[in-house]
């Protein structure tokens, strides 16, 4: 996954694309650098989070791990720490 982020920096591939990260649970903290410098190259990235418990008053509302990882990929982002 390392070289994969490394790869991400030189990818007319990567530079050009709308990348679309859905159906993950979770995610480790090497696919997040990638997603990351993903975010960085990338044209742009959207990220679909879904978890659902009938249980909670607003079901459509997320906050769960996944949801906070993605979410500081684009805090990262706008605050540039990630160049």
């Amino acid at each position: 996954l390392r070289k994969l982020g490394e790869l991400a920096k030189s990818s007319e591939f990567i530079k050009n694309a709308d990348v679309f990260v859905v159906g993950f649970d979770n995610v480790t903290s090497d696919m997040l650098d990638v997603l990351k410098q993903f975010a960085v190259e990338a044209k742009s990235i959207t990220f679909s989070c879904v978890y659902f418990s009938e249980n909670r008053k607003d079901k459509y509302i997320q906050d769960n791990e996944l949801f906070k990882k993605f979410k500081s990929i684009s805090v990262c982002f706008i605050c540039c720490q990630c160049l």
